[in-house]
Parts: C-alpha cells; structure tokens; sequence
C-alpha cells in the first residue's frame, strides 16, 4: 500500500472511531437517564454492534438514534 493509501485509511479509521466513541457516549448517558426497559435493551444492542461496526452500522445507527 502507498503511503497516501495507508495515511487516508488511518484518517477514516480514525472518524470512524470518533464517532463510535460519540454514539457510545450518548448510549451510555440514555441508559443510565431512562426508565424505559426497552430503550436499555435498544441501547445495549447498539452497544455490542459498535465494537465491530463499520461506518455503513455506524451510520444506521446515527440514523435511528435520530428518529427517536
């Protein structure tokens, strides 16, 4: 891999993580807010996916977030 390959994918890589930390972030602060047993099992759901999502999950799952 070039060197202008290996720095772009360290830069989306590193959006990418950026935005997990900010959607956990969020998640994490929901559940400990509501009362709502099904937002906490949502939330957790969310929160195993993130671990191992790529931006296409990651986007969804901004998506929904924002629905609600």
């Amino acid at each position: 891999m070039s060197i202008w390959g290996t720095l772009l994918s360290f830069v989306v890589k590193s959006a990418l993580d950026k935005r997990k930390e900010k959607l956990k972030a969020e998640l994490q602060n929901e559940n400990k807010t509501t009362q709502s047993a099904w937002v906490k099992v949502r939330n957790r759901g969310y929160l195993a996916l993130l671990d191992n999502a790529g931006p296409l999950v990651v986007q969804q799952i901004e998506k929904e977030l924002k629905k609600h």
